[in-house]
């Protein structure tokens, strides 16, 4: 067991003590040193570069680690994730190094969860365009669709789209999932039905998408998946256009798929005239004016798997 007083410790996540500043006093007495991120955004490369060499552990945002960073690491003991992706670190690189990565999974997935469930919402009712017709004087009297007793397709049934089950439950939902990893239901979320992928998109009303990046999962939304999956809310006989409901969808997994009219929730937000996920196309919140995004489209930012009280179990899940 290293000597705590004698490790520094980079630090990098933007929201790190943010709502609790004890935890930052809590890590400069353990260790000899703290270097802090003091951009206010996630750090490139070439920053790590400068900050990296002589540090013992990393707490890592969404930093760009790779394969240089990694060798630049002189000293570094444990990269551990203030979060649950995993995909901004060079896992091949690190392990080629000894270097221990870690992550937080779980820690945040009932806020996402929430949020994914007030997204359905929200879509369900069109409010966006309500609020923004009602600011403008108007008063639409619109049909809107109801959640419960409708059938709902995770595709993802981790610890986010396990807490979205439970959830859905209390609308009466019929639920469906897919997930190559999860070949039974928990206990107690015996009624949820694993099926395969194109079942769950032809069968469901609402689809919601929990998958993390990985080399399986890159691209998987394409020309070749189903029309469904660029669609959250079934209206008729067809999904609508309009919508997309992740909890937080990554721009490579939706590789080849044009926007169209349909915007990303949870960080993506792809110029209509960009493919997502291709080489050098944005893939998160920002990459399109707002004046230009539909009025029926909740686009959100990349804090949606933040409260006060996830905050604080991230931090005490790597501590």
């Amino acid at each position: 067991m290293p000597d705590l007083k004698k490790c520094r410790i980079l630090v990098t996540p933007t929201s790190f003590a943010k709502n609790d500043s004890s935890l930052r006093s809590d890590l400069e007495k353990q260790v000899k040193e703290v270097k802090y991120n003091t951009a206010g955004r996630p750090l490139t490369s070439d920053e790590l570069l400068e900050l990296i060499p002589g540090c013992d552990g990393y707490i890592a945002g969404l930093d760009d680690i790779n394969r240089a960073v990694i060798a630049a690491a002189d000293r570094l003991k444990v990269i551990a994730r203030y979060g649950v992706g995993v995909d901004n670190v060079d896992l091949l690189a690190a392990r080629q190094r000894g270097i221990v990565v870690t992550n937080t999974p779980g820690a945040n997935a009932g806020a996402v969860a929430e949020l994914t469930i007030g997204l359905m919402l929200a879509l369900a009712r069109d409010l966006p365009a309500a609020v923004q017709a009602t600011k403008s004087g108007g008063w639409p009297r619109w049909k809107g669709l109801a959640l419960e007793g409708k059938t709902t397709g995770l595709i993802g049934f981790g610890a986010v789209g396990q807490q979205v089950a439970r959830r859905l439950r209390c609308f009466h939902c019929t639920i469906l999932a897919y997930d190559p990893l999860v070949t039974t239901a928990p206990v107690e979320l015996a009624e949820v039905q694993l099926l395969p992928l194109d079942e769950v998109t032809r069968r469901a009303d609402f689809l919601s998408l929990h998958c993390p990046l990985t080399p399986d999962t890159r691209g998987m939304v394409g020309a070749g998946f189903p029309r469904a999956i660029c669609t959250f809310v079934r209206k008729g006989t067809a999904f609508s256009p309009v919508f997309w409901l992740p909890n937080r969808i990554w721009g490579p997994l939706l590789s080849g798929v044009r926007r169209g009219g349909f915007c990303g929730g949870g960080g993506v937000g792809v110029p209509a005239t960009s493919t997502c996920g291709a080489a050098g196309a944005p893939a998160c919140a920002g990459a399109e004016p707002s004046s230009t995004i539909p009025k029926t489209i909740i686009p959100t930012p990349t804090r949606i798997g933040r409260t006060r009280r996830t905050s604080g179990l991230r931090t005490m899940a790597f501590i």
